[in-house]
């Protein structure tokens, strides 16, 4: 995704140099995006790559150590979790119930299947 393209455009989320630790580990490095409406972006990553905090800074849950948040063009610091107007649903407690895709050998532990986040 070429990111200086969509600047001009406003996105439904736009994502800015977010960063995020817990103590001396660095779990988000200046992490950018765009995602226009009725887009989707897939987020892969071994347990621990920052997946879920991502989605949990997205929709408001945790803050960011630096970068910005913005949600249909409006800076995201000024709307509390209630007013994004996102839903996020943790599927740890469904893992078993859930299919799994068929997936290439080996690349099972490159995804896991536990959050979504839906506008």
């Amino acid at each position: 995704m070429e990111f200086e393209t969509k600047v001009n455009q406003q996105s439904a989320i736009r994502v800015v140099n977010l960063s995020k630790s817990f103590g001396a580990q660095r779990i988000l490095d200046g992490i950018s995006f765009d995602i226009a409406a009725g887009e989707a972006l897939v987020a892969l990553g071994p347990s621990g790559s920052g997946k879920t905090t991502l989605l949990r800074i997205i929709a408001g849950l945790d803050t960011p150590d630096a970068g910005a948040l913005f949600l249909n063009g409006q800076d995201a610091r000024q709307l509390s979790p209630q007013k994004r107007e996102l839903g996020v649903v943790f599927h740890s407690s469904l893992d078993n119930a859930l299919p799994k895709p068929d997936l290439p050998s080996g690349c099972e532990e490159l995804i896991d299947f536990n959050v979504s986040l839906a506008l």
